[in-house]
C-alpha cells in the first residue's frame, strides 16, 4: 500500500472503522500491490451464475463434464468462506441442494450428488438449485443490498475491533467483486476513492454523509458520455 496522509480526515471512533474500509479498497485496487491484496475473480453470486454458464456448456458438447468436479468443490468453499452468502442460506452446503417428491417431502440425500457431478441427473440438480439462487439473490438486489447491510453494521460499531477488522477487510472484497462484474472497472472505482478520501481539501468528518456518499457513487445508473478524438492532421 502506498503511504498517505489524511490530514483532511478527523479521526476519532467514528471514522476509524470507514476510513480502514477505504484503505483496504484502495490496497486491493493499488495498480502496482501484491497479488495476494488482488480482488477476487468471483463471490458466490458470479460463481454460482458461471457454474449455470459451465452447464450449458457441458450440455451443448462445448466442454468436458470433468470440469464440474472443481467447480462444485469450490462452490462448498465459498459457501463456507462468503459471509454473505452464509447470511442467506446458511453452512449447510448439501441442503442447498435438497428437493421435494411428490409428496412434499424433501429428499435429503446427496451421496449421489457428491459422488459424480458431472452426471445427466446430477447435472439438473445443480442446475435447478443454481438457478433458483440466482433468481432470490436477484430479487431486490438481496446478495448486493444484504452486503452492504453487513458492512453497515461493522460501521456503526461503538467499538472497532480485530475481528471487525478481519469481517470489513472480507466484506469489502466481495463488494469489489460483486461491482467489477457488474460493470464497474478497477480503475473507475480506484479514481473515484482517490478523488473523495484522498484529497487534501475535501474534510471527511461524519460518517453517516460518508456512508451514503460512497454507496451513491455505485448507483448503477447509465450515463452518456460525448468523447473526442485527437487525430492527426493530414496534410
Amino acid at each position: 500500500m502506498k503511504a498517505y496522509s489524511f490530514e483532511n480526515w478527523t479521526i476519532n471512533s467514528k471514522t476509524t472503522p470507514f476510513l480502514f474500509l477505504v484503505q483496504s479498497v484502495e490496497e486491493m485496487l493499488f495498480p502496482y500491490g501484491h497479488d495476494s491484496y488482488k480482488v477476487p475473480t468471483l463471490n458466490f453470486h458470479f460463481l454460482c451464475i458461471e457454474i449455470l454458464q459451465t452447464i450449458d456448456k457441458i450440455e451443448n458438447d462445448v466442454i468436458d463434464k470433468g470440469n464440474m468436479r472443481p467447480l462444485y468443490e469450490e462452490l462448498a468453499a465459498m459457501l463456507a468462506n462468503d459471509k454473505v452468502a452464509e447470511k442467506l442460506y446458511g453452512t449447510d452446503f448439501n441442503r442447498l441442494f435438497y428437493s421435494k417428491n411428490d409428496r412434499g417431502e424433501y429428499l435429503r440425500e446427496c451421496s449421489n450428488l457428491n459422488k459424480d457431478q458431472g452426471s445427466e441427473i446430477s447435472l439438473k440438480v445443480i442446475q435447478k438449485a443454481l438457478q433458483f439462487l440466482v433468481n432470490d439473490m436477484t430479487i431486490d438486489d438481496r446478495y448486493l443490498q444484504t452486503l452492504k447491510k453487513e458492512i453497515e453494521i461493522i460501521l456503526e460499531k461503538e467499538t472497532f475491533e480485530i475481528d471487525d477488522e478481519q469481517r470489513l477487510s472480507g466484506l469489502s472484497r466481495l463488494l469489489l467483486t460483486e461491482l467489477i462484474n457488474r460493470g464497474y472497472s478497477q480503475e473507475y472505482i480506484y479514481s473515484k476513492i482517490k478523488e473523495r478520501y484522498y484529497s487534501e481539501v475535501q474534510k471527511i468528518e461524519d460518517v453517516s454523509i460518508e456512508i451514503e456518499y460512497f454507496w451513491n457513487m455505485f448507483s448503477f445508473e447509465e450515463h452518456k458520455y460525448s468523447v473526442t478524438l485527437l487525430l492527426k492532421k493530414l496534410m
